[in-house]
């Protein structure tokens, strides 16, 4: 009995209850061995930190706001292929389209992904950026910035 409640407090901490995608604040388990004595268990912390900020908070529906995604690489070493995706709802038009290629991140730096956002309508829209890499053991990492809430208005603009 103590064995699998050590268990499940173990993968409780390490993130693997967790339900949808892991937060860039969550741990991720490699592996978990159980034994007839013992837990042993490796642990990876997720080294990137999305941060996601909106110029403005509120516009007109046909005009342009500038979403910045900063992507930083906690960890000790490089992460290679790391790249900058900004999701948004299909009413609001984004430019450039699709993922931005930051490449190689080195060991405590910060890279920054900039896209245009133009609402086709009012309304109140959820907008999350995502970034992804992998370590030179080609250990894949993916981690979201928090949500941040963009309000349109009624405005003559067109996207």
């Amino acid at each position: 009995m103590r064995r699998a409640l050590l268990l499940l407090t173990l993968l409780a901490v390490t993130g693997l209850f967790t339900e949808g995608p892991a937060t860039s604040e969550e741990v991720r388990p490699l592996s978990a061995t159980v034994t007839s004595r013992s837990v042993i268990a490796t642990i990876l912390v997720d080294p990137l930190r999305v941060t996601l900020s909106l110029q403005a908070n509120r516009v007109r529906a046909g005009s342009s706001d500038l979403a910045m995604e900063a992507v930083t690489n906690h960890g000790s070493t490089p992460l290679n292929n790391v790249a900058a995706v900004l999701q948004v709802p299909s009413n609001v038009v984004v430019k450039p389209p699709g993922s931005q290629a930051i490449g190689t991140l080195p060991a405590g730096a910060t890279k920054t992904a900039r896209w245009t956002l133009c609402a086709k309508v009012p309304g109140t829209y959820v907008v999350r950026a995502q970034a992804s890499g992998q370590d030179a053991a080609g250990r894949h990492f993916v981690a979201y910035s928090r949500l941040e809430s963009l309000i349109v208005t009624s405005g003559s603009g067109s996207c």
